[in-house]
């Protein structure tokens, strides 16, 4: 499926490292699986899977041209419902897809994380997904958090290294610090991070 990401890349502060873009709308007609996902239109998306039958788990969990199964485009929209149900409707392929990234090296988690959902990121933590999983830039889904302390205080208890450093070698520190987001500055420094890391 033909999708935007805004922009491909972005830049999130700190470091320039450029980030695989958290996704924007579809860009395929609202009818569609992935569309109906991200907007969280559960019932339609429900009658739309009904229609696949027995490859209804599959069609939840296979990727589209750019690498993103339905988990990826609920978790992006931020819709707790529709990532309920298709984590359930999934089943025993729900456990492969969970850390699976796209193009980008974005992972549901990541996507998640992105549109600033904790609700979406517990549910898939929950789940069993691996908030440690990096993007081709190196950048953990903490790294997401563009200054949302909710976020942050989400995903530092399933993250190993909170100063882990990407590519560029910026952490989630350098993340908040870049765009002056204070309150994201002090909830990690409080969970331990360095400032003494230089990025590149």
């Amino acid at each position: 499926m033909a999708s935007e990401s805004k922009g491909g890349e972005e830049d999130l502060g700190g470091g320039a490292a450029a980030f695989a873009a958290p996704l924007g709308p579809p860009s395929d007609p609202d009818s569609t699986p992935q569309a109906l996902a991200y907007q969280g239109r559960l019932h339609a998306l429900q009658a739309a899977l009904a229609g696949k039958g027995d490859r209804q788990a599959n069609a939840i969990t296979e990727q589209d041209s750019d690498g993103r199964s339905l988990l990826h485009w609920a978790a992006a929209g931020g819709k707790q419902e529709a990532l309920g149900y298709l984590l359930h409707a999934a089943g025993a392929l729900a456990a492969a897809a969970l850390n699976r990234a796209d193009e980008g090296g974005l992972t549901p988690l990541a996507s998640a994380a992105a549109s600033g959902s904790t609700a979406c990121i517990t549910l898939l933590l929950d789940h069993g997904a691996d908030a440690n999983v990096a993007s081709k830039g190196g950048q953990l889904p903490l790294m997401y958090h563009k200054g949302r302390v909710p976020v942050i205080a989400a995903l530092l208890p399933a993250t190993k290294d909170i100063n882990t450093q990407d590519k560029a070698g910026a952490t989630a520190l350098h993340r908040a610090a870049g765009p002056g987001h204070l309150g994201a500055v002090q909830a990690l420094l409080a969970a331990g991070a360095r400032i003494d890391l230089q990025d590149r």
